[in-house]
């Protein structure tokens, strides 16, 4: 599935710019008739992705995406390594069990997961999540990263399994 994926990756990039860029592409992911993956393009921004896709690429792959787009806007030709190895990143937003604003009562850290998260945010007890939701203003924020996908997959559901939030509404 990766490799269609980035053949297909490659192919929008280039049809949709020669020259540098940085982007985030959406695409639904399928399985066609013949059991092949099944591509279709939703959208392509002119921008870093939202949600955790700056900090896995900087603290996973070494690659600082904003300051490769900031190259690009200013003109200059981004200097990009990648790393000896590459990882495989993912994140988990958890968000909050009764609409913002809400305040936090109750939320552990997940702490002694095997291939756990490697960076958390979890909101002390007290914080008030505010209406403006977001990526930022949820229950929580996990990373993950390994060699593999799937043991990237299997951190997630586990952290998602295993995570308790309690918050209570705010008037």
């Amino acid at each position: 599935m990766l490799d269609a994926l980035g053949e297909f990756t490659a192919s929008i990039a280039g049809a949709l710019s020669a020259e540098p860029w940085v982007f985030h592409l959406e695409v639904f992911v399928g399985a066609g008739p013949d059991g092949r993956p099944s591509l279709h393009f939703l959208e392509a921004g002119y921008r870093v992705g939202g949600v955790e896709i700056p900090f896995v690429w900087r603290e996973v792959r070494g690659i600082d995406l904003m300051a490769a787009a900031v190259d690009v806007q200013l003109g200059r030709r981004p200097a990009l390594t990648g790393p000896k190895t590459w990882h495989t990143g993912g994140w988990l937003l958890v968000p909050t069990p009764v609409p913002a604003p809400c305040r936090m009562i109750a939320a552990e850290p997940l702490t002694g997961l095997v291939d756990g998260p490697y960076a958390q945010v979890v909101p002390p007890a007290g914080y008030v999540v505010p209406r403006t939701g977001g990526y930022e203003h949820v229950g929580a924020r996990f990373r993950f990263r390994s060699l593999c996908t799937r043991e990237v997959e299997s951190a997630i559901a586990k952290a998602a399994a295993e995570f308790r939030l309690e918050c209570a509404a705010v008037s």
